[in-house]
């Protein structure tokens, strides 16, 4: 059984392989698009958007205390004392699934765990789809296509082709 994998930097390329797939005739319940969430740390990015945002510099008020830069970390129970990461209520390891069955894109939610796991029943090897599940978490959507044994060349090239 052989599966191809393709990183791709966005949904959107990643969507554009899925078609070209598609228009090539390869058939779309081999096809699977597996997405993650970038880890945010929201000490370094822009945040707000209903009254203007606020950079990672822009001065903020703490209770009975001077303001101070946004990114400052805030105090934690039991600190180490470092200044890591600062998370938010965004910080939910959510991978997604879309297959297309019936040429209809059906999107589900799951974790790391999941991913891998259908990364290697497909055939990939477990170095292969740890590799893929951290693409995942750097932004990268993935195209996955099942049982590619008689036409893998022209999968793999289509897949090359799209990116």
């Amino acid at each position: 059984m052989t599966a191809l994998c393709k990183a791709y930097p966005t949904h959107e390329a990643a969507s554009s392989a899925v078609a070209a797939l598609g228009a090539a005739g390869v058939d779309r319940d081999r096809i699977r698009v597996l997405m993650g969430e970038e880890v945010h740390d929201v000490g370094q990015e822009r945040v707000g958007e209903f009254a203007g945002g606020a950079g990672p510099d822009a001065p903020v008020g703490s209770f009975a205390g001077p303001a101070h830069e946004r990114r400052t970390p805030t105090g934690d129970f039991s600190s180490t004392g470092s200044s890591g990461r600062i998370g938010s209520f965004a910080d939910a390891d959510r991978d997604t699934i879309t297959g297309y069955a019936d040429d209809v894109g059906r999107m589900r939610i799951t974790g790391d765990h999941d991913v891998k796991a259908i990364l290697v029943d497909a055939g990939l090897d477990i170095a292969a789809a740890e590799r893929d599940v951290k693409a995942l978490h750097e932004g990268w959507a993935l195209v996955l296509v099942r049982d590619a044994d008689d036409d893998a060349e022209r999968v793999q090239q289509l897949l090359d082709e799209a990116a």
